[in-house]
Parts: structure tokens; sequence; C-alpha cells
């Protein structure tokens, strides 16, 4: 992700493991609300002895066409308003980067693989992934 630092000391490149930190530290805050799973909707929980660890594997990161699309994956608890609690995690990882300027747009896609809780059978089906996107454009940011 082209993620840049500038100030007045000069200009620092961000690489992807720093942002990964940044999303998750903002998924994890929003603890009591979102879980943050693998593509597949495995819970991922955060080791106290390694970090981390492979809660990585909740965030995913393309370059598309030259925009960079961010995908998000999350659990929700029940009875949350999935495009509400999206948009709180949009709000928090927007205001995060707020310190950074992106030259590039950035697509960031929260998918919502299902609730805590769920008892999932065979005989249920295929439950259909809930998607919000919000789109940041670098053009559009005050100087």
């Amino acid at each position: 992700m082209a993620v840049i630092l500038r100030n007045e000391f000069g200009v620092v490149a961000v690489n992807r493991q720093v942002v990964t930190k940044l999303i998750l530290d903002e998924m994890l805050a929003m603890e009591g609300e979102l879980l943050p799973c693998t593509k597949s909707g495995k819970p991922l929980k955060k080791s106290r002895f390694s970090g981390y660890g492979d809660m990585t594997d909740a965030i995913e990161f393309t370059d598309e066409r030259g925009d960079v699309c961010l995908t998000i994956y999350y659990l929700a608890y029940r009875g949350a308003q999935i495009h509400a609690l999206s948009d709180r995690l949009f709000d928090r990882i927007v205001r995060s980067f707020s310190r950074f300027s992106y030259e590039k747009s950035v697509e960031m896609r929260a998918v919502c693989k299902g609730f805590l809780g769920e008892v999932k059978s065979k005989k249920d089906g295929v439950q259909k992934d809930i998607v919000h996107v919000r789109i940041l454009d670098p053009s559009a940011r005050s100087k």
C-alpha cells in the first residue's frame, strides 16, 4: 500500500506490515463488537506470546489497476448492525491514517463472514458475505 508519512523532517514510506498492525489495532479496539477472522470465516485471536501472529490473515492487500484494495474480514456479534459497524471501523481506520498521505486511491472493503455464536451446519446452506465498501481518494484530501 502506498502510504507515506510526510512532515518537516522529510518523507518516510510505511510498509504493509505497519499498515496491517494499525488496522488490527483498530479492529481489536472494537473487541466487543467484532472479531477478526480469515477469508473462510475462522475466528482469529491475539496470542499473549506471539502478538499479532496469524491475525494478519484478516487483512488482504491487492494492487489493482494502480489502485489499492484493502479487504478486512471479520465476524460480528449477534444483533450488530453490519453497515453501521463497518462504518465505525472505516472511520477508525481513516482517523488512524490521518497522519499519513496516500498517493493512490484506496478501496476499503469490510467483509462480515457471519455472526459469533452461530452454529452452522451443512443443511443451512452457504451464507452470503455482507460486504461494505468505502473509497479513499487522495485528490479529495485537504492539504
